[in-house]
């Protein structure tokens, strides 16, 4: 399983400190302005990343997955099954 192109760009769009509300091409230029990377080569890089990440389990639907979580709030931006 790979993780979606819509979480892919939430999880770049956080990781560049925009917030909840934010343009995909004002996310994809800033990426790329800070990193060097288009986001198509950010979502092939997560995807790889994504099965190395420490697995964590729902508390209410008890599926486990292995992602890039948001500490703050207490919930994965970017997952895959675990």
């Amino acid at each position: 399983m790979t993780i979606s192109d819509y979480d892919a760009e939430e999880l770049a769009a956080n990781i560049l400190g925009f917030g909840e509300e934010y343009e995909p091409d004002e996310v994809e230029q800033k990426l790329f302005d800070e990193y060097e990377i288009s986001m198509d080569c950010f979502h092939k890089l997560i995807c790889k990343l994504a099965p190395m990440c420490e697995v964590g389990q729902s508390p209410l639907s008890g599926k486990k997955s292995r992602g890039f979580a948001d500490i703050q709030n207490a919930c994965f931006i970017a997952r895959v099954d675990a």
